[in-house]
């Protein structure tokens, strides 16, 4: 039985780096829908009929400063272990003995005026040239159109946190599986003079951390 116990906080750990990697992912893409907000409001103010040739310019430096930025974000890193927007493949390893896979695929942004969302290959078939991020507008156009921004970039992000989300679902449940596993263990441990009530307390305790933690990372 307590080589069960530690199988499962083994896989409790697992559980909780792989929550983690979501995570991360889920606030590199908050990161980009703030750049796409800040773009919208440029572009809300560039399309002003009252605006000044200077005051124009103005908001296009700042425009082509963010998305220096979102180049930057997007494209600074692009393995699979260092970028925080590309394929996520978190392998997980059950107290059964059994190997669960969840896959996180990446995002892709192009801004032009083409219909549909960005097709990329995976991660293991991407060579270097290849980009989360491009732009195939001038910064003029891209003001002039905020549609481009509506459809390239918040809606993409929208459905690709709505699938990180889809995952950390199911890694909390195989957490709250495993939780439960390893608790109801530690008491039956202490049932049968396994371990003494300090021990049983002290690894409850550390349950319960693991338990907050992972769901501080879940909602």
């Amino acid at each position: 039985m307590k080589t069960q116990l530690k199988n499962t906080e083994n896989a409790e750990q697992e559980l909780k780096n792989g929550m983690s990697i979501l995570q991360e992912k889920n606030k590199g893409l908050d990161n980009i829908n703030n750049i796409g907000s800040q773009l919208k409001e440029l572009s809300t103010q560039y399309n002003k009929s009252d605006l000044s040739e200077s005051d124009k310019s103005e908001i296009e430096k700042k425009a082509g400063e963010l998305l220096n930025d979102l180049d930057k974000l997007m494209n600074q890193n692009k393995t699979e272990e260092s970028n925080i927007v590309g394929d996520k493949i978190i392998r997980l390893n059950g107290s059964d003995g059994k190997t669960s896979i969840v896959f996180s695929k990446g995002i892709y942004i192009t801004l032009d005026f083409v219909k549909g969302e960005d097709t990329k290959p995976s991660n293991a078939n991407k060579t270097d040239n290849d980009k989360y991020f491009s732009s195939n507008v001038s910064i003029k156009t891209l003001l002039q159109n905020p549609s481009i921004i509506e459809e390239k970039i918040f809606t993409p992000i929208q459905k690709v946190k709505e699938k990180v989300h889809d995952s950390k679902s199911i890694i909390y449940r195989n957490f709250m599986q495993e939780y439960s596993s390893a608790t109801s263990s530690i008491n039956e441990l202490f049932k049968i003079g396994g371990i003494n009530a300090r021990t049983k307390n002290l690894q409850i305790l550390q349950q319960k951390s693991m338990y907050n933690e992972v769901s501080a990372l879940y909602f």
